[in-house]
């Protein structure tokens, strides 16, 4: 019985665990390495997450902001993952997107590539 209850106890520490400091560093990593392949850290850049539906006509939908995420493999290593690759949209310079990637997050190059789907 108090086996049982050591499961249940430890699922739940497991469960309300928050976010593991590694993912965070890979996350502000990331970000950084954003920031600094934009040019400047002086200006204000803001994260976005990914975007809402709107209901715009096709006109007014940036091709580059709102593409769908993907498949990313690392040249160096082979490590694949989902995201897209970071493209520098002109229409906003000051906008990142969390799931846009500059380098691996297992060996930290810039050798990504997003693989077309078919």
């Amino acid at each position: 019985m108090s086996q049982n209850r050591d499961s249940q106890r430890f699922i739940k520490q497991k469960r309300d665990r928050p976010v593991s400091q590694k993912i965070l560093n890979e996350i502000n990593t990331n970000a950084e390495a954003n920031l600094f392949l934009n040019g400047s850290n002086k200006k204000k850049m803001s994260l976005c997450h990914k975007k809402s539906k709107k209901s715009f006509d096709d006109s007014s939908i940036c091709k580059i902001c709102e593409r769908d995420d993907g498949d990313l493999i690392c040249k160096n290593c082979g490590h694949m993952w989902k995201g897209r690759q970071r493209i520098k949209c002109s229409t906003h310079t000051n906008t990142l997107f969390l799931m846009d990637f500059v380098f691996c997050p297992k060996c930290q190059t810039d050798d990504i590539k997003e693989l077309e789907m078919e």
